[in-house]
């Protein structure tokens, strides 16, 4: 595999980083209710694929404490998004189910999503298009993924054989799911990335005391307005970082 850490290659890189979480954000801002934070629509998006789950165990799955859980299905209850209901086995416990109001919201939300994507591709003309298919007529050898949730499962086909897909990031969500016999049947890999080795690492550390570079802010907020820090975090509309100031 080609080193693509230096020079032009490094740039592309970086420049397709860049590109692929702004079309997340973007791709986040396409749904139905926009008073349900990312938080909550993990959780519906959890339920959606795994069925019901006791609030400890969503908890888990979303790398949440669980008085903090409990919040969130108390939130999404009063909302009808989702039910409680007894534990079959263990009657001490509640297990959480979304709601058919809830289904009709994800599937619409996903509607709207792909309906953006696909009036974003009808911009291409042919030429463009016709790149598009030269680019990778047997299929790609590399993705490279900040995005997670369900783009990994649809991005798996895209492989070519013996092909990898890096997962760096999870800004759709931390549970996937896809067919597995995509790996065996196809030799392809699933490799997890911290985006750097130590070495790069150090290199960038470099390049930031040279002042070769600097970072793209969004927006800044004194210490004593972090709830609106946070706030304006997760809309998910900016570009770049959020600083606080001490």
């Amino acid at each position: 595999m080609p080193d693509l850490t230096h020079g032009e290659d490094a740039d592309a890189v970086n420049a397709l980083r860049s590109s692929v979480m702004r079309l997340s954000r973007r791709l986040k801002h396409q749904r139905v209710d926009e008073s349900l934070s990312p938080t909550e629509m993990s959780v519906l998006g959890t339920l959606a694929r795994c069925g019901t789950a006791t609030p400890g165990e969503l908890a888990r799955k979303e790398h949440v404490q669980p008085p903090s859980m409990t919040r969130i299905v108390a939130l999404l209850e009063a909302k009808g998004l989702v039910r409680l209901e007894p534990h079959p086995e263990d009657r001490r416990q509640k297990v959480v189910t979304q709601t058919e109001e809830a289904e009709a919201m994800l599937e619409e939300s996903r509607s709207k999503r792909n309906a953006w994507l696909a009036s974003l591709a009808a911009e291409l003309d042919e030429e463009e298009w016709a790149k598009v298919r030269a680019a990778a007529p047997e299929g790609i050898d590399v993705g490279l993924d900040v995005v997670a949730g369900d783009l990994l499962g649809d991005g798996l086909p895209l492989l070519r054989e013996g092909g990898r897909w890096v997962v760096a990031g999870a800004l759709a969500g931390y549970e996937v799911a896809f067919d597995v016999r995509r790996l065996y049947l196809h030799n392809a890999q699933v490799i997890g990335s911290a985006m750097h080795t130590p070495r790069h690492f150090a290199l960038l550390m470099e390049l930031a005391r040279r002042g070769d570079f600097r970072p793209l802010v969004a927006a800044a907020f004194p210490l004593d307005q972090a709830a609106e820090a946070q706030q304006e975090l997760a809309r998910r509309r900016h570009v770049g970082k959020i600083v606080l100031r001490p």
